[in-house]
């Protein structure tokens, strides 16, 4: 085998491992990946996760009465819970941007819906007010990426 032909050999191979490419030659486009089914799942997912967070908060509010009695609270500390909760939606998009440019959306989407349910559960068992403005303001910060 000869060195121009060898040559060409690998310039082939290596332009067809470089970009995925349809059988007219073209590369594929971004909208084309995923099958019509695949991309519905996809649509689905995101849109329950999009919801997550306002559905945290407006399921909160009719309970409002019931916190402050059971954590034997005030109905001014039971407030700040809300807002601290809208505070906190800021901040957190502050955070969540720049982590998952920095290691990935996907790494960082697990990671939030872990901590989001850990918070969360924190929340139900929490004792006295101020443990449960601690979780639920790190629950919201955490469900502003989901």
């Amino acid at each position: 085998m000869s060195t121009d032909s060898a040559a060409a050999s690998a310039a082939d191979k290596t332009k067809e491992t470089s970009a995925p490419a349809s059988s007219a030659g073209r590369t594929i486009s971004i909208y084309h990946l995923y099958s019509m089914p695949h991309r519905k799942v996809i649509l689905g997912a995101t849109a329950m996760l999009a919801l997550l967070t306002p559905f945290s908060d407006t399921v909160y509010l009719p309970a409002l009465a019931l916190v402050g009695e059971d954590l034997k609270a005030s109905d001014s500390m039971v407030a700040l819970t809300v807002s601290i909760y809208l505070a906190c939606v800021g901040v957190g998009q502050l955070l969540w941007g720049t982590l998952s440019d920095k290691f990935g959306r996907h790494k960082v989407l697990m990671f939030a819906l872990v901590a989001f349910f850990g918070f969360t559960v924190g929340c139900i068992f929490s004792t006295s007010i101020s443990m449960f403005l601690a979780l639920r303001s790190l629950q919201v910060i955490i469900a502003v990426y989901i």
